[in-house]
């Protein structure tokens, strides 16, 4: 797979960790640079997203694949975002694409579950589309295996200073127990836990 990378300044940290990737559309917007400008004029740091996939199918990184970007909220800091250029649905190409999009940063990150847009936040985005076309989904043993990392994840947390830090250890807090609540609702019944 071939890399595009703009090489737009980049204005975002690192992320705490990854425990999933969001999945979205770039509904009416269709070049990279207006999403970049669009996402500017709200005060982010650029393109909200850590990669993006065009009408052709060309897959784009965005900075730093490990940085925190601006496109699901609430989720920024633990989740990566894959941006598909298209109305409602993607073609072909673009499916093969974000396919691979999502295998590079699987690559980084390790077995991490893909979530629509939608699953996370009150919106129609990535479209009306299925998005397991762009994964084999997650064996329980994975599944399990991610629930056993959100623990550390918890762990992380309450190791925050909760004197100085204490809204931030309970926004984290929420975000696992979410992600938590999604993983759990698509295990088989009797996996154990």
């Amino acid at each position: 797979m071939k890399l595009n990378t703009p090489g737009w300044p980049d204005e975002y940290g690192r992320r705490i960790d990854t425990v999933g990737i969001v999945i979205h559309h770039t509904a009416a917007l269709t070049t990279w640079e207006a999403i970049d400008r669009y996402h500017r004029s709200k005060g982010w740091g650029g393109i909200g997203y850590n990669m993006g996939v065009s009408g052709d199918g060309s897959v784009w990184l965005f900075g730093d694949p490990l940085s925190w970007r601006a496109h699901t909220l609430g989720y920024n800091g633990v989740m990566a975002g894959v941006a598909i250029m298209c109305l409602d649905a993607p073609n072909d190409t673009q499916i093969d694409g974000a396919r691979s999009a999502v295998a590079y940063l699987r690559s980084l990150y390790g077995p991490v579950p893909l979530y629509r847009h939608s699953d996370l936040v009150a919106t129609s985005c990535p479209g009306r589309w299925d998005i397991s076309v762009l994964e084999g989904s997650m064996t329980p043993n994975e599944k399990l295996e991610l629930l056993d990392h959100l623990s550390q994840l918890w762990g992380i947390s309450v190791e925050l200073d909760m004197i100085r830090h204490p809204a931030e250890a309970i926004r984290i807090r929420e975000r696992l127990i979410a992600i938590k609540q999604l993983l759990l609702l698509d295990l088989p019944t009797g996996e154990p836990l």
